[in-house]
């Protein structure tokens, strides 16, 4: 074998090793991501976040944490199932779109008890916010 026969062969193989910890790495980190996804994790999330634009005091944390942590967050994958065309019967879709209905009228409900007034319109607010830029946001994708 020639000098050169044996650099390319190198080449090819420290490009094979670059590869193979590229996907371990990346691998990894979507079980890392996957992880964050619980019910705690979320709640946790979500404290941080209303406690920085609400000024919440430790009370109404403790309370917002265990609202959150309460919450299901199984509908995320039963809507993407929907969009995949899994679901299919129409008044099966309509139960479930008034159950999510009342179940956002029951959250807004115990947020406005724990909240005082002027942090309840705040969070109203950016609620709106939030909703306003997703539909933004998803209009581009399509």
């Amino acid at each position: 074998m020639s000098k050169r026969q044996i650099t390319q062969k190198r080449n090819i193989m420290k490009k094979l090793m670059m590869l193979a910890i590229a996907l371990i790495t990346s691998v990894s980190f979507a079980q890392e991501m996957k992880k964050e996804r619980s019910s705690e994790a979320i709640a946790q999330k979500k404290v941080e976040k209303m406690t920085a634009e609400l000024n919440l005091n430790k009370e109404q944390q403790e309370r917002i944490y265990e609202l959150y942590k309460q919450k299901d967050y199984s509908h995320k994958s039963k809507l993407q199932k929907r969009n995949r065309g899994e679901v299919k019967d129409k008044a099966d879709l309509e139960r479930k779109k008034a159950e999510m209905s009342d179940k956002r009228k029951e959250h807004s409900a115990a947020m406005k008890e724990i909240l005082t007034a002027e942090q309840y319109t705040k969070w109203k607010a950016n609620k709106a916010e939030n909703h306003s830029k997703g539909k933004k946001s998803y209009k581009k994708k399509q």
